[in-house]
């Protein structure tokens, strides 16, 4: 059984943050929101509980739920954060709206074909941790991109 400290350690972790430290900047309280939402998900306790150990009260973990599904629909850099959390806590990983955050981001049409590998290449991140996204980078990104901007036939 997972706890609500396995799942704060977890947040903490992948946020380089303390999501129990008083503050309402955009990432300690978004990366909170993704906490309240794992606790949600992943144990029986109840809103007071999941608030508690984050120094919040349960009417803040009632906000953090109803927000918590637009920003990791619309929001890709949380959404990846959300599913790296629930890999290191060993359950897979969730999708997003990935086919929405592509089109938002190419604004514009691109065939079948490298729609499909941009998703592939999105959903290979949900997997990496921070160490290995410049190489991710480096050697999938940017050759996809070269591939579209060159009309060469680099492999991806």
């Amino acid at each position: 059984m997972i706890t609500a400290e396995q799942i704060l350690n977890t947040v903490n972790k992948n946020t380089n943050l303390n999501i129990s430290v008083k503050g309402r900047d955009q990432e300690i309280a978004f990366s909170r929101f993704i906490y309240f939402a794992l606790c949600k998900k992943l144990t029986h306790l109840s809103l007071h509980k999941i608030g508690r150990l984050v120094n919040r009260d349960h009417s803040t973990v009632i906000y953090g739920l109803s927000q918590i599904e637009n920003i990791l629909k619309y929001n890709s850099k949380y959404s990846i954060l959300y599913n790296r959390c629930l890999i290191d806590l060993g359950f897979e990983a969730e999708n997003f709206e990935i086919d929405f955050e592509l089109n938002k981001l190419l604004k514009e049409d691109v065939d079948k074909k490298d729609f499909t590998i941009l998703r592939l290449i999105i959903s290979d991140l949900l997997t990496l941790n921070n160490d290995h996204l410049n190489e991710f980078y480096n050697f999938r990104v940017k050759p996809f991109i070269n591939l579209n901007k060159n009309e060469s036939n680099i492999r991806i």
